[in-house]
């Protein structure tokens, strides 16, 4: 069975995401833009201008353009410690490596603008580099690694409720299932491959209609390719299986998908996109047996990936048309562009290659793992410090209790003697009063007596007179 060339993926424009949220100048023409430039001034604004140019530049396949821009949009952003702007300046570069298919040097600049979004929490940035060494890995066969990145970048636009970037992520993962589906069938499991098929076809058609709901034009043309490629592997699928009326459908189907695709990036004017969309083409119309229509289609893809010299366009190009020449019988032809398909590999795919990328990606796994512990090491201080904080706090306020308890049982003590002895006082008080009014009585006795007596003694006396 004939392995289908890898899927179109979607890259983040992060610059362009962040200009949309910046500022009002971002919406209009480049014009606009390049005023800003040319006002030579070292701000902020300059820096988001400058990564913007840089930006719009590679998207027209100006890569020398868009690293001058990004360069320079660093330099003034390291000046300023501006850190987004140093993180979309690094974005941008590793995008235009890896258009260039040098994935080691993509991957490098990809994890550095992780780093610095990692540093700032700057969420937006973070899931957009996610999705960029997602992508690096899966052009490399890391397919675990692709799909770790690519859901760490779906969770977080889920979180910040960001369509266009749910829509990209779903696009991304349905092109690791559906190269593991290409896997699967070169090894001749054709169940396995066409439940991974169906995989990525879900995810296509989810990024496809938010895309669709968007109105994203870019977006949607790379929907439109990978959704061509998996029918035209579903295609093949069938042809293996010995169902052609199935393939023959499924081909009519990815050539609609195709076609379309190809329509939304020449109004655009990307050129890497209609590159590769030509050479899709030519892959189906090699599968259905029509070498001439396929070598035309493989000749545009790769004379615009010279210009852009963009090396994997130019070794699938290769690679398409060897085979279209065998299928024509002109075996010296496909022998020399089998030649070149080999150099053009070798070139992206050294023996070095696998090791630079790794030595990359354990850097950057044993930095940031540095950083959670000296940032755990961090919390467990301050931990520590607020613990022996509420520690002292605690035996002051025992102490005061203490204090306080103590200073209670005095006061109520002396309130309970005061009481017992104002009981006393009262008792006294009574007792005094009692015996007083017991003499008052004995004395008002004694005093009647003695006045009766008198009374008594005058009627018995003869007055003096008598």
């Amino acid at each position: 069975m004939k392995r289908v060339i890898a899927n179109m993926l979607c890259l983040s424009f992060f610059s362009l995401r962040m200009a949309c949220q910046e500022s009002e100048i971002y919406r209009h023409k480049v014009d606009s833009v390049k005023a800003i430039v040319a006002a030579e001034r070292n701000d902020t604004q300059m820096v988001n201008a400058l990564n913007t140019l840089s930006m719009l530049a590679w998207r027209k396949g100006n890569y020398e353009e868009s690293d001058n821009y990004s360069t320079h949009a660093y330099t003034i952003a390291a000046t300023l410690k501006f850190v987004k702007g140093q993180a979309i300046s690094f974005n941008n570069r590793g995008t235009v490596a890896w258009y260039k298919g040098d994935y080691p040097k993509a991957l490098q600049h990809y994890l550095a603008s992780l780093k610095l979004m990692e540093r700032i929490g700057h969420k937006i940035g973070m899931s957009d580099a996610y999705n960029n060494v997602g992508m690096v890995h899966y052009y490399l066969g890391n397919y675990q690694k692709t799909i770790e990145y690519y859901k760490l970048s779906l969770r977080i636009d889920e979180q910040l409720g960001s369509l266009s970037g749910v829509a990209l992520s779903h696009n991304n993962i349905g092109g690791v299932y559906d190269e593991i589906g290409n896997d699967k069938a070169k090894a001749g499991n054709y169940m396995e491959a066409a439940a991974n098929f169906d995989l990525a076809l879900k995810e296509y058609q989810e990024s496809k209609k938010i895309s669709e709901k968007l109105n994203d034009k870019s977006n949607l043309a790379l929907c439109y390719s990978n959704l061509g490629n998996v029918f035209s592997e579903k295609a093949l699928l069938e042809q293996e299986q010995g169902r052609q009326p199935g393939a023959n459908k499924f081909y009519e189907t990815s050539l609609q998908f195709h076609s379309k695709a190809l329509k939304l990036k020449e109004e655009a004017g990307d050129q890497f996109g209609i590159s590769g969309t030509h050479i899709f083409l030519g892959e189906v119309f090699l599968n259905i047996k029509e070498p001439d229509e396929a070598l035309n289609h493989f000749e545009i893809g790769l004379k615009i990936g010279k210009e852009l010299g963009a090396r994997e366009r130019q070794k699938n190009a290769y690679a398409g048309m060897a085979a279209a020449y065998e299928l024509k019988n002109n075996l010296k032809a496909a022998f020399q562009y089998r030649i070149l398909f080999t150099a053009t590999k070798d070139s992206i795919y050294n023996d070095d290659l696998t090791e630079q990328i790794a030595g990359m990606q354990t850097k950057y796994e044993t930095e940031k793992k540095e950083q959670q512990i000296t940032l755990l090491n961090k919390e467990q201080e301050i931990k520590s410090a607020q613990l022996g904080r509420q520690e002292a706090i605690i035996w002051s306020a025992a102490f005061m209790l203490l204090v306080v308890l103590g200073s209670g049982a005095f006061v109520f003590n002396r309130l309970k003697v005061a009481k017992k002895q104002k009981r006393i006082i009262e008792l006294q008080k009574v007792q005094t009063e009692r015996a007083f009014h017991q003499l008052h009585e004995k004395n008002t006795e004694v005093l009647d007596s003695i006045h009766y007596a008198r009374r008594i003694q005058k009627a018995l006396i003869t007055p003096e007179r008598y």
